[in-house]
């Protein structure tokens, strides 16, 4: 649902100078002054109208997103809003964190998204801003936006996760650090056969046998790996990225990657993308701080109190803006009878304001 969230930059000074006009014009009795403002009122309340206007004509925003992304990188995001022909400023927000933003032009943006907790999310918080044509007050639309499912993970961090290594003969668990197991087995003799080295020589059957007989030699079986995360670590983001640097690197070594959480029961990690939902929910979040009521209000204050989300000036803004200024001045200078060298001034204060 749309709210108001405030007026534009200047739009209290706006009120402030229309309320002061009025008394002027009522206490001198100037009543075509009085008509003039009341008319401007009327049209005010249109120009709050405007941004209302606008979101209720605006569609639901979609939103595209790649399986998975980490904490702290860019990625890629598209955003479409159905029947919203004139710009608007769109936030997206994650559990209360600010992952992107930016103007939605001619329906669509495309922007960079970067998220600062891990975690499996099925959803987005989007907040639409609009002032409408006027740009006099701000109106804001929060909605709930389904993704799907998308896969914050931990970067990787270096060894340290607890590992469990079995062979490929044995469920024996070696547990330690995330080193391999090389080498090969032997597995009985065989006949020679040209390109055995010599060393492979079996001599003892070779002289029994009269033939030369040389050891039947393997490659083990792949190891396996369990990782087992660790719920009591200090820092649980930190264990969850080293959880993931140990999946990797046992893909990497070639062994079978499974993983736990604790004493509890291992499964296994099919590739890359299963050990990046596995760490992003292996141990839980860090719980976010909340802050209270008052602390809001002084944040919202050392940010500026701005309801609009950009304060920059389009070259036509700027324009609009010095004409409505310099005829303001340009009539108080006539009503003081000023000098035509005042006037002068006062026009070129206009076009110097709209051009820098």
């Amino acid at each position: 649902m749309a709210r108001p969230v405030g007026l534009a930059p200047g739009g209290s000074a706006l009120v402030a100078g229309w309320c002061a006009a009025y008394a002027i014009a009522w206490l001198t009795g100037a009543a075509s002054v009085v008509v003039v403002l009341a008319i401007l009122a009327v049209g005010a309340v249109g120009a709050v109208g405007g941004g209302l206007w606008r979101l209720t004509r605006a569609g639901r925003a979609e939103i595209v997103l790649g399986a998975h992304t980490e904490v702290g990188a860019n990625s890629a995001i598209a955003v479409w809003i159905a029947d919203s022909p004139h710009p608007v400023h769109l936030r997206i927000i994650d559990r209360g964190d600010d992952v992107a933003s930016g103007w939605v032009t001619a329906g669509g943006l495309d922007a960079d998204a970067c998220f600062t907790r891990r975690g499996v999310i099925d959803h987005l918080e989007t907040r639409v801003r609009t002032a409408g044509a006027a740009g006099l007050v701000w109106w804001e639309r929060r909605e709930r936006v389904d993704i799907g499912g998308l896969v914050i993970a931990p970067p990787p961090s270096g060894p340290g996760a607890r590992v469990e290594m079995a062979n490929g003969h044995s469920d024996t668990a070696i547990e330690g650090t995330t080193s391999g197991i090389g080498g090969e087995e032997i597995d009985g003799i065989r006949p020679w056969h040209d390109g055995d080295s010599e060393r492979s020589v079996h001599w003892a059957s070779s002289l029994r046998s009269g033939t030369l007989v040389v050891h039947d030699q393997h490659d083990p079986l792949p190891q396996r790996w369990i990782v087992r995360a660790n719920p009591a670590a200090a820092d649980l983001d930190d264990q969850a990225g080293r959880c993931r640097w140990s999946l990797d690197e046992a893909r990497r070594s070639g062994a079978h990657a499974w993983a736990a959480t604790g004493d509890g029961p291992a499964v296994p990690i099919a590739d890359g993308h299963a050990a990046a939902r596995w760490s992003a929910t292996c141990v839980p979040s860090a719980p976010r701080i909340q802050i209270g009521r008052r602390q809001r209000i002084v944040q919202r204050i050392g940010r500026g109190g701005r309801a609009e989300p950009d304060t920059t000036l389009t070259p036509r803004a700027r324009w609009i803006t010095a004409t409505a200024t310099g005829t303001a001045s340009l009539m108080l200078a006539g009503a003081l009878e000023s000098t035509p060298i005042t006037t002068g001034l006062v026009a070129l204060g206009t076009i110097s304001a709209a051009a820098l």
